[in-house]
């Protein structure tokens, strides 16, 4: 089996996941509140921390990781990889790159979400659905 094909399979893996934590964990919190979203996030980013460790000490092969990051940990959750982009920022000092990725990354992020909201708001929810096609 290829890579490409490991690293779809591992991101399935992941996503169903995220899938069923996403939905199981309002359940049990009762809290109006993205619980679910933050608990994949805080798991994946442990996950990626082992990881991150494991390869470091070359106790799993760089295929490995990828089925793992790429695969398993891109499915569960994007915020892993995130992090783990953040900690080798911070390991090596480079605080002012940090800054811009955070800056990119969250506030640049949700303005274009913002923006995309927006135009779907405008052309579809007021009846101008045609201009799209």
């Amino acid at each position: 089996m290829s890579n490409l094909a490991l690293v779809a399979l591992f991101g399935a893996i992941g996503s169903a996941f995220r899938f069923v934590l996403i939905q199981a964990t309002p359940k049990i919190s009762y809290v109006n509140f993205p619980i679910g979203t933050v608990v994949v996030n805080l798991i994946g980013s442990f996950l990626i921390g082992i990881v991150a460790a494991l390869f470091e000490r070359q106790l799993l092969s760089n295929e490995i990781k990828t089925f793992i990051v790429f695969g398993f940990l891109g499915g569960f959750t994007t915020f892993s990889a995130f992090t783990n982009e953040i900690f080798n920022m911070l390991k090596i000092g480079n605080y002012f790159n940090i800054m811009i990725y955070l800056f990119f990354s969250i506030i640049v992020s949700l303005f274009l979400f913002y923006i995309g909201y927006k135009i779907v708001k405008i052309l579809v929810w007021k009846n101008h659905f045609y201009l799209l096609l």
